[in-house]
């Protein structure tokens, strides 16, 4: 069965986030049998000066939980830890805590087992879970994040008093411009579904293609995403009831 047979879609997430993973969105939509158009909006790079990162990996005893809030912050924040003579299993006392499974999944590569999987994949989840672990006990949480990306959970652990700290372990960068037959295609309407995997996605997304965004089907991953297309006068046409590859590829179907 391919339930997305004779469709054109657009992927935009990072090359990096494709390629890391055989269950990336690009491939799932290829089992259904879709046409597949990857052009990233963003790109990840790590970060100019690692100075900061190094000095808490040398510091990692004063904190109890890692919190990772996406696949890129496992990935660069433990190739780091390998580059410094930190082999990842010297951190199985701490508690880890991901956004989801997706970023567990990447944990696990590292012979690693995350702690704390939220209900929902998203940062407001993580952060009302992990508070709840954390009540009438002294934690010290380090935040292992990009350069930009939701301030709920930060601001939760600020608003209840929990000692934390975050370091930036890569960049997001939008992308400048975009190849003219992709722009074309945009302007005539030929992307059945363009898919918007994030808040900085969706962001970039609108200033590529502008108004040419209405010529197309958006498919948005959560709610909070769907909120800064909304922002940006964008109505998705669909949303993932599970915030992740799998979820978006179900609501395309589905809709």
């Amino acid at each position: 069965m391919k339930p997305l047979r004779n469709q054109t879609i657009l992927v935009t997430r990072p090359a990096t986030e494709e390629n890391a993973s055989s269950d990336g969105l690009t491939q799932l939509l290829l089992q259904a049998g879709a046409d597949v158009i990857s052009k990233p909006v963003i790109q990840i790079l790590p970060p100019e000066h690692w100075d900061e990162v190094d000095s808490v990996v040398a510091s990692r005893d004063r904190f109890s939980w890692l919190v990772f809030t996406s696949p890129h912050g496992v990935r660069f924040f433990l190739s780091r830890c390998l580059q410094l003579g930190l082999r990842p299993e010297e951190l199985a006392e701490k508690k880890i805590a991901v956004v989801g499974e997706q970023t567990g999944e990447v944990l696990t590569e590292y012979f690693l087992q995350p702690h704390l999987v939220p209900s929902e994949f998203d940062s407001r989840s993580l952060a009302s879970e992990l508070i709840k672990r954390m009540e009438s006990q002294l934690h010290s949480v380090l935040l292992v994040r990009g350069s930009r990306g939701s301030r709920v959970l930060p601001d939760s652990l600020k608003d209840k008093s929990i000692p934390f700290q975050e370091i930036v372990v890569y960049r997001s960068l939008d992308v400048d411009q975009v190849d003219s037959k992709t722009r074309e295609m945009m302007e005539t309407g030929k992307f059945d579904w363009t898919t918007v995997s994030s808040s900085a996605i969706a962001r970039s997304c609108v200033k590529l293609f502008g108004e040419s965004l209405h010529k197309t089907k958006l498919v948005s991953i959560s709610p909070q995403t769907s909120g800064v297309l909304e922002e940006l006068g964008f109505h998705p046409a669909a949303e993932a009831k599970v915030f992740n590859m799998a979820g978006m590829l179900r609501a395309m179907v589905d809709t």
